[in-house]
């Protein structure tokens, strides 16, 4: 859960601001979110999590740096709408596979085929 929460402050990010070069930035933040998508549809360790995490952070400290206006931060999504939206897409997806998959785990004896019978059969 913790690395969902990660996940969802680093699109907050991208409505709230870019770094010393904001199309740069925006290049870099789509291929951290790619990063860390495939790292989940993957399975990777908890460690890789955290290490794209902290280099969402830093990518999010690069970001506040520029205090941009408002338009400059909506012109900005604007130019990268289409690829944001895909990279966007495959995140959320794979965020909620991961977020399945615990629960899978963690409920086992409860889901649909290890749900325990009742009655006659």
């Amino acid at each position: 859960m913790k690395t969902l929460s990660a996940a969802f402050c680093l699109l907050l990010l991208l409505a709230c601001g870019c770094g010393s070069n904001p199309d740069a930035l925006v290049a870099e933040q789509i291929t951290l979110m790619t990063e860390m998508a495939t790292a989940m549809e993957n399975d990777a360790p908890q460690s890789e999590l955290d290490e794209l995490q902290n280099k969402n952070i830093s990518l999010a400290k690069r970001f506040e740096a520029l205090n941009l206006s408002a338009s400059e931060k909506q012109d900005l999504l604007a130019r990268n709408e289409a690829e944001l939206t895909l990279v966007t897409q495959r995140l959320q997806k794979a965020m909620m596979k991961k977020a399945m998959d615990s629960l899978g785990e963690s409920s086992q004896g409860f889901l649909p085929g290890g749900a325990p019978r009742f009655g006659g059969n």
